[in-house]
């Protein structure tokens, strides 16, 4: 028997032997239902954020905790969207965001050197080159 739940309305299911006690309908409109459609996926996400609210505290708190900083709790979500959605309608240009730039730019690779710079680096090898030589034969003899 199927009965429809009024908008806030609990429903518990008592503990059963059956493997799937309860078998919720979901309205998906128009929608293709595939596997892995995003409607399925909001859905899902709704539930799992509701359960975990109430059932698991710690978890909610480590999920969902961005949206805790910012003071968005479930009941508000519905409302921000609205309110996003009107913005973008009164003014549906993009604009682009305030980015601060690095702080260090980060370089992984070596920094070429010149010819000049080769060179020199090449005379000064040769030069320690030599005298490790002449120290190594000064100690030898």
């Amino acid at each position: 028997m199927l009965r429809l739940l009024e908008p806030g309305e609990d429903y518990s299911v008592e503990p059963s032997d059956s493997r799937r006690p309860f078998h919720p309908l979901v309205n998906v409109g128009l929608v293709i239902r595939t596997t892995g459609n995003c409607v399925f996926g909001a859905f899902k996400g709704a539930l799992v954020g509701t359960l975990i609210a109430d059932d698991e505290p710690a978890k909610y708190q480590r999920q969902f905790s961005k949206r805790i900083k910012k003071g968005i709790e479930a009941d508000e979500f519905e409302k921000l969207y609205k309110k996003v959605n009107d913005a973008i309608r009164v003014d549906p240009s993009i604009k682009k965001s305030q980015k601060h730039p690095p702080k260090q730019h980060k370089m992984y690779n070596l920094k070429k050197l010149t010819y000049e710079e080769r060179k020199a680096k090449l005379i000064e090898c040769c030069k320690l080159l030599t005298l490790l030589l002449m120290t190594m034969r000064m100690t030898t003899s």
